[in-house]
């Protein structure tokens, strides 16, 4: 399998991993904190639950992004299922 899947790192960095790679996802999102993230985690049983809690909880200039890094995350999920 040849998917990247830290996205927490990805929401914390500032680096696009896609611009030497084109099986990284396409990452324009960055500066969310880990305090920011676990809190979008906690309670939270799916992608869609922490997704919504970080755009709805936190401002961020890059939240508009949010959507296409999910989405290639949720992919990936996907993905790999398949390969059981």
């Amino acid at each position: 399998m040849n998917e990247y899947t830290p996205f927490v790192e990805d929401l914390i960095d500032q680096l696009n991993q896609n611009t030497n790679n084109s099986f990284w996802p396409l990452d324009r999102v960055n500066s969310y904190n880990l305090n920011q993230i676990q809190s979008s985690i906690n309670n939270c049983r799916d992608l869609d639950c922490v997704e919504n809690n970080l755009r709805n909880n936190y401002v961020n200039p890059t939240e508009n992004n949010l959507t296409e890094l999910f989405n290639y995350v949720r992919e990936v999920r996907n993905n790999s299922s398949n390969w059981d």
